[in-house]
């Protein structure tokens, strides 16, 4: 545990404890995910959601729980998730990723498209942007439906989604 004497400098304090914040969150997200991984899904929502208590803009947080949303059917409520991890830090390709993901399942293709071509025109290359583009060209917007060819594309990468540690970020 630090100390701090009177006298210290502010400022130094300040990032110590920024710091120690920093790695505690840190902590709480990794623990989440190992938990999600060893199948501990209501565990991993209590840590995502405990660092959003200190940190509601925690882009790390809140980009696991949009996964977890997802794997648990609730791809409405991954939107804001997403949305809001994009928001907090807008060049992390896999967050642009699976909002897309996400707002294709949930057969808002006109959506999906209008974000995977603003992307694109940023000059992004995330490796998963050219299988969106696929997915959204065997699709078909009117209506709402999606063809056979769009649904085997979606299938196929079903369970996919695995809440990954602060590390595992991508950059665009």
């Amino acid at each position: 545990m630090l100390r701090y004497q009177v006298g210290d400098d502010p400022q130094k304090v300040l990032i110590s404890k920024s710091l120690i914040m920093n790695i505690e969150t840190t902590d709480i997200i990794d623990a989440g995910v190992n938990a999600y991984k060893n199948g501990h899904l209501k565990e991993a929502v209590k840590h995502f959601k405990q660092v959003l208590v200190r940190a509601p803009d925690n882009p790390e947080a809140n980009f696991n729980l949009g996964l977890i949303s997802v794997n648990s059917g609730d791809l409405s409520q991954s939107l804001s998730f997403f949305k809001k991890a994009i928001k907090a830090k807008p060049k992390v390709g896999r967050y642009w990723v699976s909002y897309i993901d996400a707002l294709i399942r949930l057969g808002h293709i006109e959506d999906a498209r209008d974000t995977l071509q603003q992307l694109k025109q940023k000059g992004s290359a995330h490796k998963n942007l050219d299988a969106l583009t696929l997915r959204l060209n065997a699709s078909q917007p009117k209506d709402g439906l999606v063809s056979a060819e769009f649904n085997k594309l979606s299938e196929a990468d079903e369970g996919n989604y695995t809440p990954l540690s602060v590390e595992d970020a991508i950059d665009l």
